[in-house]
């Protein structure tokens, strides 16, 4: 299986936010769509992290509707990319 880089494309990995290169598909154990409020944000991030570990959160719009998904992210500790 390709890599695939913090755009999510195939090919190559890149250095994510933090460090982490994500390799593989496989590496990633559930991805999630958000559309949430901040505190539903925060108790979704809380309970992945309890149930998996390192959570990545990746978006596409970082500087409009990603920008709050990316904020309570770093504050609850995940990854963000």
């Amino acid at each position: 299986m390709p890599g695939i880089s913090a755009a999510g494309e195939a090919g190559q990995a890149r250095p994510l936010a933090g460090g982490t290169h994500v390799t593989e598909l496989d590496q990633v154990k559930v991805f999630v769509g958000l559309d949430n409020s901040e505190p539903k944000l925060r108790e979704l991030f809380t309970k992945l992290q309890a149930k998996h570990g390192t959570v990545l959160v990746v978006v596409d719009q970082p500087a409009s509707i990603g920008a709050l998904p990316l904020a309570v992210a770093r504050d609850a500790g995940c990854r963000v990319a």
